[in-house]
């Protein structure tokens, strides 16, 4: 999203040992997208319609990228994983999805005409009446196609099962804050031991005061903090976000909670 002047642009191409370059419309008509995502953030108030463009296509097997962390919990942060595979010529196509413990959660093999095919997670039980237990862990999905001439692709997507953090709460949702500060409660639920960090962060990130890093054991946790920035001041109205990460031998999940802070007179 920086960008290259022109001149830095054949710096670039030089150092990456390019004899021959072009550089198209720059600009607002630099623009980079994946998947039908936008990737940079073109200046300008919006994007703009363009009229050249380096495209490249992958006619393989494609799985879209999963959410990287699924806490299914019920607390409605995470609780879902959306899983899925296309393919763009008719293809005999293999999707097997691996446990943490590398046992085969569930697989399907086919031919499969060009489109997009959902899979379920969690995968169905052995009794094809309920989903079956999600194992906490690093998740594998892996697919393999080969398309009506032959040609073989494959693709692989990892993403983490971890319930160790949820229901991220602040209470109050709406902290009145008078000159000398007033108590404000981040409540949060562990179902194992973790070490909790805590912080206050302003609606675009700036950082606003750390207040705790410490192990917890499970069950319902809380930290308070009493409205004061790290200058020891009451911080300014606005909206804000509290910050809780959790880390334990499954990994680091994080979830946040906006709330916002209203100045009050004294008394």
């Amino acid at each position: 999203s920086v960008g290259l002047t022109n001149f830095e642009l054949g710096q670039a191409l030089v150092r990456l040992g390019a004899v021959t370059g072009m550089a198209l419309d720059g600009g607002g008509s630099t623009t980079m997208a994946y998947d039908g995502r936008l990737l940079n953030r073109p200046s300008g108030p919006s994007e703009r319609a363009i009229a050249t463009g380096l495209v490249f296509e992958y006619t393989g097997v494609f799985l879209p990228d999963p959410a990287p962390l699924v806490s299914p919990d019920g607390d409605g942060v995470h609780d879902t994983q959306a899983l899925s595979y296309r393919v763009v010529r008719p293809s005999a196509v293999t999707v097997t999805l691996t446990r943490p413990d590398g046992s085969v959660a569930s697989t399907e093999a086919g031919d499969r005409d060009p489109g997009a095919y959902p899979l379920a997670f969690p995968p169905a039980a052995a009794d094809a009446t309920a989903a079956e237990e999600v194992a906490e862990g690093r998740w594998t999905l892996t697919a393999r196609a080969v398309d009506d001439v032959g040609r073989p692709t494959t693709m692989k997507r990892v993403f983490v099962v971890n319930s160790t953090l949820g229901f991220v709460r602040p209470d109050p949702a709406v902290l009145r804050l008078p000159p000398a500060g007033a108590p404000f409660t981040v409540r949060f639920r562990l179902t194992r031991a973790a070490r909790v960090g805590v912080a206050i962060e302003r609606a675009d990130g700036t950082a606003v005061r750390g207040l705790a890093t410490r192990a917890t054991p499970a069950g319902e946790g809380s930290v308070t903090w009493n409205g004061l920035g790290r200058d020891r001041k009451p911080v300014a109205a606005g909206s804000y976000v509290v910050r809780v990460t959790a880390t334990n031998a499954l990994g680091r999940v994080e979830q946040t909670a906006a709330f916002r802070v209203r100045r009050v007179a004294a008394g």
